[in-house]
């Protein structure tokens, strides 16, 4: 009976929001990338990115990353890479592709990165360092 409960309150933890509306067309991607982050990341991550049981995404400390048992976070194309196989942590199929290309778009200017109206692809993801 402890674990469940346990398990419950990790489960409503992690996903306290909504999923994204993909579908909607008066989104942004950086709009989607918001609401997927706070439906798939912010559990762990913190609301703002802060930090909590997991990694800052923002701030002194964060991306990019370099630091031992972290992988190396210096453009949009790591991200993008890395989150469909890691994030969240034994659920990595959970996300479609397009929610993964959202949230980085979303991190991406959080982190004060202009992307000129264009939305974040495998393609052209390498053009967006991260600061």
């Amino acid at each position: 009976m402890k674990r469940l409960l346990c398990l419950s309150v990790v489960v409503v933890a992690c996903a306290s929001a909504p999923p994204p509306n993909l579908n909607d067309p008066n989104l942004s991607q950086v709009e989607v990338g918001q609401q997927a982050y706070a439906h798939a990341c912010a559990g762990c991550h913190g609301d703002a990115g802060e930090g909590g049981r997991a990694s800052a995404l923002l701030g002194d400390g964060s991306l990019p990353a370099s630091r031992e048992g972290r992988p190396d976070f210096h453009t949009a194309a790591d991200l993008l890479t890395w989150l469909p196989v890691a994030m969240p942590p034994r659920e990595s199929d959970r996300l479609a592709p397009a929610e993964y290309a959202a949230i980085v778009a979303f991190v991406l200017e959080a982190h004060g990165v202009d992307l000129q109206g264009q939305n974040v692809t495998e393609e052209n993801a390498a053009q967006w360092p991260l600061r």
